[in-house]
């Protein structure tokens, strides 16, 4: 399954689904879980630990960042876990790292609460620690969407 964004210090939570060293058939994804982003804002983007993502995401000034630990070379998928209300689609979203920014548009996915996984795109990384930084590029409507994790799946 291939992810949908919208954003969330320092801290990376570098999980690896299925157990230390791999996930399903070994396969190794790098987790960033916006619990821990560190969020810099100029209006009121939070952290919503009820719902565990970053929310009330709304103006291109707002970003959320963390530090990706790399330990294998490789080409990764990145998938973002978002959801966004029927009245605000259409937000374009970058994900930057490693000089490059991957973009998405966020699209309905029912309510607040429901979180899909949207395919951001791949980037090819060598081991070393990188930092990501997801922010709005444009946002049509008054809000651009939740973001509850961000995940790099070694192809």
């Amino acid at each position: 399954m291939i992810a949908l964004i919208v954003l969330a210090a320092l801290v990376l939570s570098c999980a690896t689904t299925g157990g230390s060293g791999g996930g399903q058939g070994g396969q190794t994804v790098l987790t960033l879980q916006s619990k821990d982003a560190k969020l810099i804002t100029q209006d009121q983007l939070v952290y919503n630990a009820d719902a565990d993502c970053i929310a009330w995401w709304e103006k291109t000034t707002d970003e959320a960042s963390w530090t990706l630990d790399v330990k294998e070379a490789g080409e990764y998928a990145v998938v973002a876990s978002i959801a966004c209300d029927p009245q605000f689609p259409g937000s374009t979203v970058g994900v930057t790292l490693n000089n490059k920014t991957l973009t998405f548009k966020v699209k309905d996915t029912g309510t607040w609460t429901t979180f899909v996984p949207v395919d951001v795109g791949t980037i090819t990384l060598q081991p070393g620690s990188y930092p990501v930084v997801v922010k709005a590029i444009e946002v049509p409507g008054r809000f651009v969407a939740n973001l509850r994790t961000l995940k790099f799946i070694k192809q």
